[in-house]
């Protein structure tokens, strides 16, 4: 990475990755949500990830973790939908280079000291609000708010040149908007397949966009209280932006332990591995292999 640009390291690459593609059944026949207004999710969400590329000849890594914590509250039912905010609590990043240590961004929403840039936009992004609009199956159908809270994560940057503001609002709308954020949130909220599903059965879904996935998921146990999924996806990640474009395909391995009452996850473990290759668009379009693993989990708390 010596000829990189710290413009080009620094910005989110890997933010188009959907986390944690999951599709869950219920109880000894898979349901659907069924929540109650009022009712409040919190869930802990830890990402490490590490992406080998090869430039010039030499073979570089860039590691990425992130930490963040959220509440999903329920604001609206109606016999076909729920109406939810979102709300980040808390988050935490950090992307270094191992190899060199060379850290290429670090945030944390928690530490009053920082002055940085991206920790000022990630303070501005916590204790705001989005609104969905989620399908009784999980599916996802409309975001609103997620405009505000770019506004407020930019001013939160007291940022003072008028057209640095502007690119920065464009930067944000790239990873905040709403078709993004609606294929990003089914991702991770579209559990159920279209049929009730029993003990051991299979069935597939699928989703497209940044982070595509074809999905089979499995029901291997259920109980009044507790149910367990598991999931084989075959995966393609194609980021294109100012500075790369990163394709890669490979395959994730899930695993969701499900709250029979709610429907909702208690805990999620997804491994992913993923190889193709990065195109550097401002070093001479230099292309070379690229490969990613990466592990999630999101616990409730």
């Amino acid at each position: 990475m010596i000829s990189i640009s710290d413009q080009t390291m620094k910005r989110p690459i890997l933010s188009a990755i959907a986390l944690c593609m999951i599709t869950i059944s219920h109880a000894q026949k898979s349901k659907s949500y069924h929540l109650n207004v009022g009712e409040v999710f919190s869930m802990t969400w830890v990402a490490h990830q590490e992406v080998e590329f090869e430039i010039y000849g030499m073979t570089n890594t860039v590691v990425n973790d992130i930490a963040a914590d959220f509440t999903l509250e329920v604001v609206e039912e109606s016999n076909e939908d729920y109406k939810l905010s979102f709300s980040y609590l808390s988050f935490k990043t950090k992307s270094f280079m191992p190899d060199t240590g060379v850290t290429l961004m670090e945030a944390d929403t928690e530490a009053e000291s920082s002055e940085g840039m991206m920790h000022k936009l990630l303070k501005g992004l916590t204790g705001g609000k989005m609104y969905v609009r989620m399908n009784k199956n999980g599916e996802i159908t409309k975001v609103e708010g997620n405009e505000a809270l770019i506004e407020k994560m930019v001013n939160n940057a007291n940022i003072e040149d008028a057209n640095t503001k502007v690119a920065m609002k464009q930067a944000m709308s790239k990873e905040f908007g709403s078709k993004k954020l609606m294929n990003s949130l089914s991702q991770m909220t579209f559990f159920y397949p279209e049929e009730p599903a029993t003990a051991n059965e299979s069935w597939s879904n699928g989703y497209t966009g940044d982070f595509s996935a074809k999905n089979t998921w499995t029901l291997k146990n259920s109980s009044s209280r507790l149910m367990r999924v598991d999931g084989v996806s075959d995966i393609i990640l194609d980021i294109d932006n100012d500075d790369l474009h990163m394709r890669l395909e490979g395959t994730q391995q899930s695993t969701i332990v499900i709250d029979s009452k709610t429907g909702f996850p208690i805990s999620i473990t997804s491994s992913a591995n993923a190889s193709g290759t990065s195109t550097f668009k401002n070093i001479e379009g230099q292309e070379g292999p690229s490969k990613l693993t990466q592990t999630i989990t999101y616990t409730r708390i």
